[in-house]
C-alpha cells in the first residue's frame, strides 16, 4: 500500500506543483500520516494492534529501514568469508532459469539471489524456517568492487535523473513511471533490478 501512495505523491509532485506551490509543512505532514498508517496497518497485519498511538509506531518504521543498511554492512564485515563466485548477485532478476521453489539448500545452492544467500549464510536454521533478511541494491553493487560499486552508484543517479528530468517528454517513459518510481523507491530493501 506504501508504494502506491509514494507514486501518487511523486506524480503529483512532478506534474502539478509548479501550478501550486506545495508547502514543505505540508508534504512532511503527509509523510508522516503515511508512515504512521503504513505501521498500523503493518501492526495489524501480525495481529499486535495497540490503541496508542505514540512515538513507538515512527521509531519502529525507521529501525525496519535498517536492512537497507544492513545488507551492505554485512557485506563488508564478511568480505572474506561471503564470497560470491558465481555471476554478480546484480544480475539474479534477469535470469530465466532460476525458478523459486521454497527456502531449500538446493536453492541456495543453485541460485545467484544476494538476500537468499546472505540469510543461509548468516543464520541457515533461520533460513531453512522461512526467514530472511532481503537484499540491497548497495550490496549488489559492493558485489561488484569497489569501482564497480562506484560506477554504478553514479550510473543509477545519472538513470534516476534521467528518468525524472524526461518523463513529461517522453510518454514510453510517463507510462513506466508506474513501474519506475516504486521500484526505485523499495532498491534499498530489494535487487537493482526488479524481479
Amino acid at each position: 500500500m506504501f508504494l502506491p501512495i509514494i507514486f501518487l505523491l511523486w506524480y503529483y509532485y512532478s506534474f502539478y506543483s509548479e501550478q501550486q506551490k506545495q508547502k514543505i509543512g505540508k508534504l512532511l505532514l503527509i509523510s508522516i500520516v503515511c508512515i504512521i498508517l503504513s505501521q498500523v496497518l503493518l501492526e495489524f497485519r501480525r495481529g499486535d494492534v495497540d490503541t496508542g498511538y505514540d512515538s513507538d509506531l515512527f521509531m519502529m518504521f525507521f529501525s525496519q529501514q535498517g536492512v537497507s543498511l544492513l545488507v551492505f554492512a554485512y557485506m563488508i564485515f564478511y568480505k572474506s568469508t561471503f564470497v560470491n563466485t558465481g555471476l554478480p548477485y546484480i544480475l539474479y532478476p534477469l535470469s530465466l532459469t532460476s525458478t523459486f521453489e521454497g527456502q531449500s539448500m538446493e536453492f541456495v545452492e543453485q541460485t545467484n539471489s544476494l538476500g537468499h544467500r546472505l540469510t543461509y549464510f548468516l543464520a541457515p536454521d533461520a533460513y531453512l524456517g522461512g526467514e530472511g533478511v532481503g537484499s540491497s541494491f548497495l550490496g549488489e553493487f559492493w558485489d561488484l568492487g569497489l569501482i564497480g560499486f562506484l560506477l554504478m552508484s553514479f550510473l543509477a543517479g545519472y538513470i534516476i535523473r534521467y528518468f525524472e528530468k524526461s518523463v513529461r517528454n517522453t510518454r514510453v517513459i510517463m507510462f513506466l513511471a508506474f513501474i519506475l518510481v516504486p521500484n526505485i523507491v523499495y532498491m534499498p530493501r530489494a535487487s537493482f533490478f526488479p524481479s
